[in-house]
């Protein structure tokens, strides 16, 4: 599903607590962004120190802001 997303130029972003226990970050996000520039797409994500599964300082990153507006 992600090859008509990267021959799209779709760009990915994803933040992700390194602490989170109920999706991984190793087998989900760098498994995505490896995935998807293998394809072609550009991918990039942001790991947030400490932090599990969900927290509103998700929505408090500088990179994100950066990313939605460029």
């Amino acid at each position: 599903n992600l090859a008509p997303l990267a021959k799209a130029g779709v760009k990915i972003f994803h933040i992700h607590g390194d602490m989170d226990e109920l999706v991984p970050a190793d087998v989900n996000t760098v498994e995505l962004v490896k995935r998807y520039r293998k394809l072609g797409g550009e991918a990039s994500w942001e790991p947030l120190p400490g932090l599990g599964h969900g927290n509103p300082k998700f929505y408090q990153s500088e990179s994100l802001v950066k990313f939605l507006i460029e």
